[in-house]
């Protein structure tokens, strides 16, 4: 069975877990930045209004986040990121779908 509700809590949690031992190293290692932080509170914003876990994020040794989500709530969260983060240029240049 597919458990995103489960499956997204924890890639939030073990990527968050991941960069507070980065800060908690001496000398720290700031791997996020402002944008990392604004796409996390946006994520979380949206799971609040939709009541449960529908988008996850996780974020490696890097700023770019990886924006997990299901089928059903692809264009939602598309246009919620395409909102606060437009690309330049035509859709069609990074996109796959750029019709959505």
């Amino acid at each position: 069975a597919r458990d995103f509700e489960t499956f997204g809590r924890i890639t939030m949690q073990d990527s968050n877990q991941f960069h507070a031992v980065c800060l908690d190293t001496y000398p720290p290692i700031f791997y996020m930045n402002d944008t990392s932080r604004i796409i996390i509170r946006l994520v979380h914003v949206l799971n609040d209004i939709l009541g449960g876990v529908k988008a996850a994020y996780t974020f490696d040794a890097g700023p770019n986040a990886v924006i997990y989500t299901t089928e059903q709530y692809q264009n939602l969260v598309f246009a919620v990121m395409a909102h606060y983060f437009p690309a330049p240029g035509a859709p069609a240049d990074y996109c796959n779908k750029p019709d959505l």
